[in-house]
């Protein structure tokens, strides 16, 4: 019975061990993957600021890279306040993953209408996948709708992250809305709600 019990409390330690560094990785997995998800969106808005047709495309755009250059700023932000409590350094380097780089290769063959279309449908898409990430990270940490506003952050239940996240949620989700609608009036129909 004694070894039953030593055998059952040794496999529940080494399981909690490793559920806490999963857990205590995450907010850093999740500001991995919004950095690069913004990077993108720079990369892309860039690309159409200069190359779009529509005057509503090359605004949009603009938009796209002042918002996500100050949603980039937010999160080396963050990781600088984990590096200086974690001691842990960060790659300043970030690469585009390679779904958004095939994208950013399409989209650079385009030109005129054609690439105003392509560009906006992938804003839509890229602001829905965007916004399901952030939903996920905020309400997985016990955000959700209610805002919760503290100054004092716990990094091992990654607050910081899921404060972040929510916070970015309605400007994600703007962007989402413009884009839906831009692309409604590059087809001729309008909006009604």
């Amino acid at each position: 019975m004694n070894s039953i019990f030593s055998r059952v409390m040794l496999g529940l330690a080494i399981m909690s061990v490793f559920v806490l560094q999963t857990y205590a990785h995450h907010g850093a997995q999740f500001l991995s993957q919004a950095r690069e998800m913004n990077t993108a969106e720079v990369q892309l808005g860039e690309m159409a600021a200069s190359k779009a047709h529509d005057s509503r495309v090359r605004d949009f755009a603009q938009m796209i890279v002042k918002d996500h250059k100050q949603t980039l700023d937010k999160i080396q932000e963050l990781w600088d306040a984990r590096s200086r409590k974690t001691g842990n350094k960060t790659n300043q380097n970030v690469q585009v993953n390679v779904e958004h780089k095939r994208v950013s290769d399409r989209l650079s063959k385009l030109s005129g209408e054609q690439f105003d279309r392509e560009f906006m449908g992938v804003m839509v898409r890229e602001h829905q996948a965007a916004i399901k990430a952030f939903q996920l990270h905020s309400h997985a940490h016990g955000y959700g709708t209610t805002n919760k506003s503290s100054s004092k952050f716990d990094y091992m239940k990654d607050t910081d992250t899921a404060q972040f996240a929510t916070e970015t949620l309605p400007t994600l989700r703007e962007h989402l809305q413009k884009a839906q609608d831009i692309v409604k009036e590059m087809r001729g129909t309008t909006t009604t709600q």
